[in-house]
């Protein structure tokens, strides 16, 4: 008793061995958080376009240094970016002085309701931009003769 005067050692609780889990979880969950929210994955809205069918035994198949997708709703992307049609020629611009590629490619890849005015003055924005060429994506149609021979 004289060693102990305050007889401390009776508070004194034993420590617990086991392994907890808890704060590994949360590093888990704040590093899998912070991949998700960092990452680039963006549903853009332009993705979910109908082409339009074109009869045509080959599709050319070109190296395309661009891609602007138009929606049916007018809704213009160019590389990602959601852009309005007064905005495009300077977009352009800048993708073509940035770049400094001759024979630049354009793929545009419109809905099959886009009108042909726009298509036409996003080609004519293109061409002054200095795109050497603009294509435009189609789905290559399929004929019913042609699905009876592969099957």
């Amino acid at each position: 008793m004289i060693t102990s005067p305050l007889d401390l050692r009776r508070h004194l609780s034993e420590i617990d061995q086991r392994f907890d889990f808890v704060p590994f979880v949360d590093l888990i969950l704040l590093g899998l958080f912070s991949v998700i929210l960092g990452s680039r994955f963006i549903f853009a809205p332009g993705l979910d376009v109908e082409l339009p069918k074109v009869d045509s035994e080959v599709l050319s198949i070109l190296p395309t240094a661009a891609v602007l997708t138009i929606r049916e709703n007018e809704m213009i992307l160019f590389e990602g970016d959601r852009v309005r049609i007064g905005g495009l020629e300077q977009k352009l611009g800048e993708y073509m002085t940035e770049k400094k590629i001759d024979k630049t490619i354009l793929l545009v890849k419109a809905d099959q309701g886009v009108k042909v005015r726009i298509l036409l003055e996003i080609m004519d924005l293109a061409r002054r931009s200095g795109f050497s060429r603009v294509q435009i994506a189609a789905e290559e149609k399929v004929s019913t003769a042609d699905f009876l021979s592969t099957n």
